[in-house]
């Protein structure tokens, strides 16, 4: 008797593949019945066509053919390979913006030959770690492009996966001028105006005060602001500082201004009559 060999296996997974055997090709001169036994390390099965799950590697299966008074027997080898990629995730940006640096980790699993290696790759350039996982720290300010992917022991390669990382750690600058960067007021009502740059997340938030200690509340940002000065002398100070959308906050900027409260060109501290309006300090007693 003869038979012929199983055909190929399908896609492995975790447990190996499954295979279905052939034996069909075998027969009897006689045309009597025959039985079909299949062996092999580890496992067994009967029937002209059984379907067997193999593990991974070459299996040596052995088919023996019986009419009830003699039997023949064939074997093959079966190899069977891993043809699944990996599956690597990553943790470390979500495409938000941060403001310090950003650990990214990357994390392979191969349930069939096993992880190889871990590409990842951070503004073009490529770092290969002979692992199941790696981590980078992204200190650069800016978008940062990030790719990875993983690479199993039989030579599977994942499609590359990508996302960005967002770091703004500079603080924004700015600027405030009271009453378009005049010197001299009679009044506590002013305008200010305000300019503020931040090239990476961007600006959000204002805040003001007279003192630089006292603050107002937080406020979306604006390039014009109506504002009460303080008259506590008449040297008067307007302070700014500017949040940016990921919370890097400024320094204080600032302007001043004298009060001149009879608006005759003196500030009060040196106008001998403060008020009445009086440009020639004549003496008016």
């Amino acid at each position: 008797s003869r038979w012929s060999r199983a055909g190929r296996p399908k896609d492995a997974g975790p447990s190996g593949a499954s295979v279905v055997l052939d034996g069909s090709g075998s027969y009897d001169p006689e045309g009597s019945n025959l039985t079909y036994i299949w062996t092999w390390d580890g496992g067994s099965a009967e029937g002209v066509n059984p379907t067997v799950t193999l593990p991974f590697g070459t299996t040596e299966i052995t088919l023996t053919v019986s009419d009830g008074e003699s039997t023949a027997t064939d074997t093959v080898n079966i190899t069977v390979q891993d043809t699944i990629p990996t599956i690597t995730t990553a943790t470390g940006g979500s495409g938000s913006w941060y403001n310090t640096n950003v650990i990214s980790t990357f994390s392979a699993s191969d349930s069939c030959s096993g992880v190889k290696d871990v590409h990842y790759t951070v503004n073009g350039t490529e770092t290969v770690i002979p692992d199941s996982s790696a981590s980078y720290i992204i200190t650069t300010e800016g978008t940062n492009n990030i790719t990875y992917y993983a690479v199993d022991n039989a030579g599977n390669t994942e499609s590359p996966n990508s996302f960005i990382v967002k770091i703004d750690k500079t603080s924004p600058s700015g600027s405030v001028l009271i009453n378009n960067d005049a010197v001299l007021t009679n009044s506590t009502s002013a305008i200010l105006t305000i300019s503020s740059t931040d090239n990476l997340s961007g600006i959000s938030q204002m805040r003001f005060s007279n003192d630089g200690i006292s603050w107002s509340v937080w406020e979306t940002y604006n390039t014009a602001k109506n504002w009460t000065l303080s008259n506590a002398s008449d040297l008067m100070t307007v302070y700014v500082q500017f949040i940016d959308n990921v919370g890097n906050v400024s320094v204080s900027y600032s302007d001043t201004i004298y009060m001149d409260t009879d608006n005759d060109g003196i500030y009060d501290s040196v106008d001998n009559c403060p008020n009445v309006n009086n440009p020639l300090q004549e003496d008016r007693n």
